[in-house]
């Protein structure tokens, strides 16, 4: 499949070694700098592809991907090999994956490197033909679209109320296993099961029981 590129280059303006920035569109002055560029290193991962549809919706991917996304690109941007190198996250270029990639890139200038969450996302604004689409529900009918502006908000929102302070991605992901019971901490004071039920222990509906301990 061919991919082009979600590109992050060096600047102090965003606190960091890089700026969130993508060159998205094939063979334009960007992306031909900076694929004929030694100093540009290429990367990418399959986190932006992680979300699981019910029907015809394509994200946000959840928190979980978000937390190892920012863990992989901080191991590069703190890699003393990468210091004098342009860091270019790469994606496939339909609007769904891109989509999620700058959610991604977003909360990570969002969480990491303190940017507010308009700063975070108008650092794409410069390239007006990223395919960038709402969020939408599992239902045909869509009455409120969903930027990826809205959910960096909603991710600042966390932050601020200390959830994702002592966040897991590890138990997030054991916790979100079918066989597990396919449970979320959605904050503090809520968790949402697949069930429980009290009558059958399976592998979709576990015994209330089963929870007791985790939480």
């Amino acid at each position: 499949t061919t991919r082009r590129p979600v590109c992050r280059h060096g600047t102090e303006t965003l606190q960091s070694q890089a700026e969130a920035a993508t060159a998205f569109q094939a063979w334009g002055t960007i992306w031909a700098y900076l694929y004929c560029s030694a100093r540009a290193f290429f990367f990418s991962t399959d986190l932006q592809e992680q979300y699981y549809p019910f029907a015809e919706d394509f994200g946000p991917v959840n928190i979980g991907i978000v937390a190892e996304f920012c863990k992989t690109l901080r191991a590069k941007m703190e890699d003393p090999r990468l210091n004098q190198r342009h860091i270019v996250y790469y994606c496939t270029h339909d609007a769904e994956t891109v989509t999620n990639t700058v959610f991604l890139l977003a909360a990570y200038l969002m969480l990491d490197q303190g940017s507010s969450p308009n700063s975070a996302v108008e650092a794409f604004s410069c390239f007006p033909a990223l395919p960038v689409i709402p969020f939408r529900d599992i239902h045909n009918h869509q009455d409120f679209p969903l930027s990826v502006h809205n959910c960096i908000r909603c991710l600042q929102r966390a932050e601020k109320c200390g959830w994702l302070s002592n966040f897991s991605a590890e138990q997030y992901f054991e916790l979100e296993a079918p066989a597990n019971g396919d449970a979320h901490i959605m904050c503090p004071k809520f968790v949402a099961f697949r069930g429980p039920d009290q009558r059958i222990a399976s592998e979709l509906a576990h015994h209330l029981k089963k929870f007791v301990d985790t939480f």
